[in-house]
């Protein structure tokens, strides 16, 4: 019985010294797309806490929405505002710009209205700096459905909100005449 104890307990220790996998690294993927935004003259990209880390945060909203949780083997690769601002930076037109933007992200969370159905949201304030007007505030919002009810399924998801919410950051950059 001793040596059954013993041959136990070594297995037991032999599992615990197994390192974790690496967590799974996520981005919006490669790739040049530019003209989407009129040329900046200066663009910042930051976020609320916790979005300003590179978990992937995701909501169970059909048991509790207020309730934030991160995805423990996989993570963004590199925290979402950089992301963002990569992707703003790839659809901007080339050339200095004479408008400045601004983003500050909100949200960035894969919801599950259920167990099996999901969305990305995005929410971000923007201002839009305008040479002798100051500044102007505008909010927006992306969501994209997820293909699947996991990490990967989200980050599609959340690479289709992205390039709506840069879509609609260009539309009103661009309803301003001193910015085109």
């Amino acid at each position: 019985m001793k040596w059954l104890l013993a041959g136990a307990m070594l297995v037991a220790a032999a599992g615990c010294a197994t390192p974790p996998a690496a967590p799974r690294l996520y981005d919006f993927g490669g790739g040049s797309r530019t003209g989407t935004l009129p040329a900046l003259a200066a663009l910042s990209v930051r976020a609320a806490p916790p979005f300003d880390r590179p978990e992937l945060w995701y909501r169970l909203a059909y048991r509790d929405a207020h309730e934030l949780a991160a995805y423990s083997a996989s993570r963004w690769a590199a925290p979402p505002p950089e992301l963002l601002r990569r992707e703003i930076a790839r659809t901007s037109s080339p050339g200095a710009g004479r408008c400045a933007l601004e983003v500050e992200i909100q949200e960035f969370t894969q919801v599950f209205s259920e167990r099996a159905a999901s969305e990305a949201r995005i929410e971000v304030r923007a201002a839009r700096a305008v040479p002798g007007r100051g500044r102007e505030l505008r909010g927006f919002t992306a969501s994209a459905p997820a293909s699947g009810a996991d990490a990967a399924g989200g980050v599609a998801a959340f690479r289709r909100a992205s390039e709506t919410l840069v879509a609609e950051l260009g539309d009103w950059l661009r309803a301003d005449p001193a910015c085109r």
